[in-house]
């Protein structure tokens, strides 16, 4: 199953750590840890920051409709495969 993150980027739930909300103040270990890092970005804002091994995606997708999402995607894999 994939996560629809924004423009023409798409990433595979399994591959997907952690979704961040970047409309907050996020600590100083964190923005210096996701600057080291490889990363894309899916739009002209960034609303949240999706974490994969080796790469964060930047989207302009908030975290909570970020968050809806997977739990759609989720959700329907588990029916399917319940069926």
């Amino acid at each position: 199953m994939f996560l629809h993150i924004g423009t023409d980027y798409s990433v595979p739930v399994k591959d997907i750590t952690l979704i961040l909300d970047c409309e907050i103040e996020l600590p100083e270990s964190t923005r210096t840890a996701l600057n080291m890092v490889k990363y894309i970005d899916t739009g002209d804002t960034r609303r949240s920051a999706v974490l994969t091994p080796g790469l964060v995606y930047y989207s302009a997708i908030a975290k909570g409709t970020l968050r809806k999402r997977l739990k759609a995607v989720t959700s329907c894999k588990l029916q399917v495969t319940s069926s």
